[in-house]
């Protein structure tokens, strides 16, 4: 073979080595995702796509509380968990508003309707409000435990309804604590007991300590005992009298009254 032959050979074979080279470098290139020169644009943003999608994103954040594909539902940005679902506490705490701002908090062990001086011996999910455990509600469905009524009880300072709690009025302590039990819209609930002792004068029931109402009597308003008439339950030879007319409280045949 002449001289000039076999450099026209060996130069190609050269070439084509240096083909396959490049081309595989590409193609490593390409399938993870790093640009080179040749690439078109579309494989530069499939790549890039490619790199996006294995990391994980900044914004998501782990909760351990009740919540859907939106995340934990919170009533303003300064809350740290949402109230109404009970969403982005631990298991062992509840959600709560303190000092108007929601708030995880330690939960306890007492159920619905019982008697309590802090969210932190309530079960989770529940708040500590006029002396008793109640959950929050939005409707009637949260308030099917026993001894709860209706979803009518406000929270001061809040747009946040709770449970009512059904107590005795003249005896309160089991249901409602250092609370008193109060009777408003033909049904009662536990509510923070006044300051005023029996036989002071009143405004509203509101004012008076634990197991007194405000009463009409010949003096005005006072703040005196509740009682069941008939029960024999005022002290000395008191009697109970009905002192409210149609709109007195009633569990089922039993009235109630005041001592005087």
């Amino acid at each position: 073979m002449p001289r000039s032959s076999f450099v026209a050979v060996a130069l190609g074979v050269l070439a084509s080595a240096c083909a396959v080279g490049s081309g595989s470098d590409i193609a490593t290139n390409r399938l993870a995702g790093y640009p080179d020169a040749e690439d078109p644009a579309a494989a530069l943003d499939a790549g890039a796509d490619a790199r996006a999608s294995s990391s994980t994103p900044a914004d998501v954040e782990a909760v351990t509380g009740e919540s859907d594909a939106g995340g934990c539902a919170k009533l303003t940005p300064v809350d740290a968990c949402g109230v109404a679902t009970q969403c982005g506490c631990a298991a062992t705490e509840t959600c709560d508003l303190v000092a108007g701002v929601a708030t995880c908090v330690a939960s306890g062990g007492k159920p619905p309707a019982t008697a309590c001086g802090a969210t932190s011996e309530c079960q989770r999910g529940l708040t500590c409000s006029g002396g008793a455990c109640r959950p929050f509600c939005e409707s009637a469905t949260s308030c099917s435990a026993p001894g709860l009524g209706a979803c009518s009880a406000t929270i001061a300072g809040s747009s946040l309804k709770t449970c009512s709690v059904s107590c005795d009025l003249h005896a309160p302590t089991a249901a409602c604590g250092t609370g008193t039990c109060a009777w408003a819209a033909g049904a009662t609930d536990c509510k923070p007991a006044g300051t005023k002792a029996a036989r002071a004068t009143c405004t509203t029931s509101d004012e008076c300590g634990q197991g007194l109402a405000c009463a009409p009597t010949i003096y005005g308003n006072m703040c005196l005992r509740w009682c069941r008439i008939g029960a024999g339950e005022c002290p000395g030879f008191g009697l109970c009298t009905s002192v409210f007319g149609a709109s007195a409280p009633k569990k089922g045949n039993v009235e109630y009254g005041v001592c005087p």
